[in-house]
């Protein structure tokens, strides 16, 4: 495919309506003439991002020498697809869409993201976007903050136009294993405070967006595991266990194997109950998956996720057989999520008798 030459508007310097065509187009192929206005754009970073120079061809008597054919060049920031939002941020511009690879990533790997951004207004002056990977209890493992707009000059951007920015957040190799908030804020190049945001449908205002999870999974290994498929809801399969040994007054090591189906819709908290011939809970263990590190929305369709809960045995235990159930429930509500064994019968009571124990003789 083709597009007709934008040798007119280029030589009239009209720089914004030829970045603008460039935008849209986003051709595989570029030729480019030796004047000004050529001589900007291609030195614009939106530019040098995408395209490098693959025949040079030079005449001293030409005036519009050299003249250069540009060829698009694919990279890591093509991969995965475009996710529609629309946050406003302090009025002045709109996040409309992102998306970000890899979201399974190797400690060291870098995580490429780009932002989708609307002017609403004239851009009058920079501003600082800022990226943090945040584990779940609030540690920010890598982060990166990017002078905007990046692509291209201020002036250039139109009320109206999106124009696309890419960030590379570099991770690095002693990151620990688990899943991390991806989050974006914004604030003025010489402010402190966070620029407000605002979703559509939504009147809270925030001072950043999420823009989803980036997963560095642990190993897992379920080899010696006892198969199980236990269905809870029609999303999380409880693939197999392990139980140690149980010894009164020392732990009771539970490590459980999970598989979501689909992505889960919600953060369940995850139940261990040692329970005795009477119904009465002796021991117990409540946590998000992964001592909280790996959180069930961030979980991968088909990733098998090795779950570990350690109960304190109480040392005067009576003898006699004690059932461990299972069970996931909002740690906001307390209602649990219905279970299904490996019979496909429903667990009424919303646990699952996963095995049982014998203290004593």
């Amino acid at each position: 495919a083709t597009v007709p030459a934008m040798v007119k508007q280029i030589r009239d310097t009209n720089i914004e309506d030829v970045y603008e065509r460039l935008l849209d187009l986003a051709p595989d192929y570029i030729v480019s003439e030796g004047n000004f206005a050529w001589d900007y754009i291609t030195r614009t970073i939106w530019f040098q991002d995408r395209y490098q120079a693959t025949e040079h061809f030079e005449n001293g008597y030409a005036p519009d020498s050299p003249v250069i054919v540009w060829e698009y060049s694919p990279s890591p920031f093509d991969e995965g697809d475009q996710e529609g939002i629309r946050a406003v941020v302090d009025d002045r511009f709109a996040l409309v869409g992102y998306k970000f690879e890899p979201k399974v990533i190797t400690p060291g790997d870098d995580v490429f993201l780009t932002l989708y951004l609307q002017a609403l207004e004239p851009v009058d002056h920079g501003f600082i976007t800022t990226i943090h990977l945040s584990a779940p209890d609030g540690w920010v493992w890598s982060w990166r903050e990017e002078q905007m707009p990046r692509s291209l000059p201020g002036q250039w951007w139109e009320p109206g136009q999106v124009i696309p920015e890419r960030i590379r957040l570099p991770t690095t190799e002693d990151i620990p294993l688990g899943a991390y908030d991806l989050q974006v804020f914004w604030r003025a190049g010489d402010g402190k405070t966070n620029w407000p945001v605002v979703r559509d449908g939504d009147d809270n205002v925030l001072d950043r967006i999420f823009l989803g999870y980036v997963v560095a999974p642990p190993p897992v290994d379920a080899g010696q595991a006892t198969p199980l498929n236990a269905q809870f809801a029609d999303t999380i399969l409880l693939d197999s266990f392990e139980v140690s040994p149980a010894v009164p007054g020392e732990a009771l090591d539970v490590t459980l194997f999970w598989e979501a189906q689909s992505p889960p819709v919600e953060n369940y908290t995850v139940f261990v109950h040692l329970v005795d011939e009477d119904g009465r809970v002796v021991a117990a263990h409540d946590g998000m998956p992964a001592e909280n590190r790996f959180p069930m929305q961030a979980w991968q369709p088909g990733q098998l996720v090795s779950d570990s809960h350690r109960l304190d045995l109480p040392p005067n235990m009576e003898p006699g057989v004690y059932k461990v159930n299972v069970g996931l429930y909002l740690l906001e509500t307390g209602e649990r999520l219905a279970v299904w064994d490996a019979g496909g019968v429903e667990q009424i009571e919303r646990s699952l008798p996963l095995t049982t124990v014998k203290i004593g003789d």
